[in-house]
Parts: C-alpha cells; structure tokens; sequence
C-alpha cells in the first residue's frame, strides 16, 4: 500500500489502496487538518485577548 502524504504530513488516499484502507487514511486527515486549525485558531484568539488587555492597562 503507498503511503502518500502531502507536504504538511497529511496522510492522502492513493489509486492503488483499498477503499477502506483510504477511509481510515483521509479520517487520520481530517483529524489531524481539525488538530491544526484548532491550535491556529486559539493562537489569534489569545493574541486579541492579549491586546484588548493591553488597551485596558
């Protein structure tokens, strides 16, 4: 079975896979594509939170 993954180390399903080796795959990818959206998502809101406490001091 290939093992593609994108540049990011997402895991990507290929031709020459088994449906049902790939759905685990693009859910592993999906997982970790949430993971990451998260962490991006929770850094901006703590530096909005860090500025509206700057602009109260």
């Amino acid at each position: 079975m290939p093992n593609d993954q994108s540049p990011r180390g997402y895991e990507l399903p290929h031709p020459d896979n088994v449906a049902s080796s790939d759905v685990v795959r693009i859910r592993n990818a999906l997982v970790s594509i949430d993971d990451d959206i998260e962490e991006v998502w929770d850094f901006e809101a703590r530096q909005k939170l860090e500025t509206t406490i700057e602009l109260w001091s």
